[in-house]
């Protein structure tokens, strides 16, 4: 039996997770969540110290639990690394892993593009732009392909193995061949799954993720309330620190059940501006007509359905809910020479497909209301100074 493994670390937990290579079965994973720090209103901080020490015990259980399956853990043969980007205080969250594991002051290319210091026809950092910002260029890390060895595990549990492969979260979970390079377009939305956190650990409104969905179908519409989950600013296409989370139309009758169904909306209705902005800078605005979609969310059936209502794109969901584990799992693999990209390119992951059911009409008019709702948002963070 050929495993692969993969490092999982996001904004809310970090996982560890194995897969059997052949089928990309989860044999098992372990998953444990990571403190988010607000400081102060708007700013959103995580202690580095708590990521990779959350990641190493994530690969202790892991071991654990594989030992109790009757599986060797000399079964992995490669591990993989698949994370939140963005930045610390200096340098990128892979290259933070990468160096406390193994010792190697590495990053791979989709992580470094992250930076803004990246020259993307050479791959290398751009002298220009470290010129300009006044940064060392010896202080970078060397910048490899997303699929090569990067060093090996300095200790615990899985002493010696290799990390293999390395990309930005949602690259992995887009993972092709590494030739030739392609860019893509990306939209960013201001929040995702942590809303859902949000409503657990700051309303008290549900106990665990996996209730949304039913608190959410006890009610059949959020009787007008409109939730703008734009706690540090509004991304993709407004770009505006200023936001902050504003809900809207509250009434005598509104419950925890209409705010939550709200809340699943809004992530629908970003995704929504963020495809419509994909479209206009490539000037065709008929261009998507199916999306494939990943991450924890996807496990809520309700928040699929809402999606495909509200974007008006066929969605798809994978078998692999998790696949960016799964793609870092993949590049790890291919990067220590245990398969190829070949065994791969012909599967189709996607178990679940959604068709979009309401009229272009009422969809338009849904989304110019969810738009009045972010003006209504913007600019509160500057007013209230």
């Amino acid at each position: 039996m050929v495993l692969l493994a993969a490092i999982d670390q996001g904004t809310s937990s970090s996982r560890f997770l194995v897969f059997e290579a052949d089928t990309g079965d989860l044999v098992t994973s372990h998953q444990i969540e990571v403190r988010q720090l607000f400081p102060e209103p708007g700013w959103v901080e995580m202690d580095p110290n708590e990521i990779i020490e959350t990641v190493k015990e994530c690969i202790v259980k892991v071991v654990e639990k594989l030992e109790r399956l009757g599986i060797s853990p000399d079964e992995i043969k490669s591990i993989g690394i698949a994370n939140q980007r963005g930045r610390l205080l200096f340098g990128t969250v892979d290259t933070w892993l990468i160096w406390k594991l193994t010792g190697q002051h590495v990053t791979d290319v989709s992580n470094a593009s992250r930076t803004l210091l990246l020259d993307l026809h050479k791959r290398k950092w751009s002298s220009q732009l470290c010129n300009f910002f006044e940064i060392p260029a010896n202080i970078l890390p060397q910048i490899k392909s997303s699929a090569e060895v990067y060093g090996t595990i300095t200790d615990g549990p899985l002493k010696g193995f290799p990390i293999a492969g390395c990309l930005g979260d949602q690259q992995a979970a887009l993972f092709g061949p590494d030739s030739p390079v392609v860019y893509a377009l990306e939209g960013s939305g201001s929040i995702g799954g942590n809303v859902v956190r949000f409503l657990r650990d700051n309303f008290n409104f549900i106990k665990d993720a996996s209730e949304m969905e039913k608190i959410c179908r006890s009610v059949e519409t959020t009787e007008g309330v409109i939730f703008v989950p734009c706690f540090t600013g509004l991304y993709t296409p407004y770009w505006d620190p200023t936001a902050r989370g504003t809900i809207l139309g509250l009434t005598q009758v509104t419950n925890r059940a209409h705010i939550c169904l709200a809340a699943l909306r809004a992530v629908a209705y970003q995704s929504a501006e963020m495809i419509k902005a994909v479209e206009e800078d490539l000037g065709d605005s008929d261009l998507v007509h199916t999306l494939k979609t990943d991450g924890g969310m996807t496990a809520n059936m309700l928040f699929n359905e809402i999606q495909a209502e509200i974007i008006g794109k066929v969605i798809k969901t994978p078998k692999i809910t998790e696949i960016s584990g799964w793609g870092a799992a993949v590049a790890g693999g291919i990067g220590a020479q245990q398969i190829s990209i070949d065994d791969f390119s012909a599967r189709d992951p996607l178990a679940t497909t959604y068709m979009p059911h309401s009229d272009e009409n009422r969809r338009a008019a849904d989304l110019e209301r969810w738009k009045d709702a972010v003006n209504r948002a913007r600019g509160w963070a500057q007013s209230a100074k």
